[in-house]
């Protein structure tokens, strides 16, 4: 074999090694994508479970709206979903029907915020609603 043969091959290894690098770290990059993806709405689905919680309790006249703020304003909770654990925080607000604050002493609407964040095996905390922009709803009081 030649100089410029062995040269031609090493050439080749080296390409072929630089390819395979990028299409595996591109891999690994896309997989990682897509589980942040799932853990959003894994705490998506966590933040739906909650308000429909509320709601039900609520027409189910299990609690009264008014004592919605007393019950969930500030409560705390965890839940651990596919061996991640996702820390729910909630609060509520008097607010008027778009949702603006509000110092009604009996309001007829009340805005419940959920904030949450859990450490996915990458080692980042992901947040899903931040507490400066929470995920909220309002809710009426149907028997205002």
């Amino acid at each position: 074999m030649t100089s410029g043969q062995i040269f031609l091959i090493l050439l080749a290894m080296i390409l072929f090694s630089t390819i395979y690098l990028t299409t595996y770290n591109s891999l690994f990059d896309q997989a990682d994508i897509a589980y942040k993806g799932m853990y959003l709405l894994n705490g998506q689905k966590i933040t739906d479970k909650y308000f429909q919680e509320i709601e039900a309790n609520i027409l189910g006249e299990i609690v009264l709206f008014d004592s919605l703020q007393h019950i969930y304003n500030g409560l705390s909770d965890t839940l651990t979903v596919s061996d991640i654990v996702y820390n729910i925080n909630i609060s509520t607000t008097p607010c008027t029907q778009s949702g603006a604050d509000t110092t009604t002493v009996t309001p007829e609407f009340i805005r419940i915020d959920i904030s949450m964040w859990a450490i996915h095996p990458g080692g980042d905390t992901l947040w899903i609603g931040m507490p400066e922009f929470p995920i909220s709803k309002v809710f009426v009081d149907l028997y205002y």
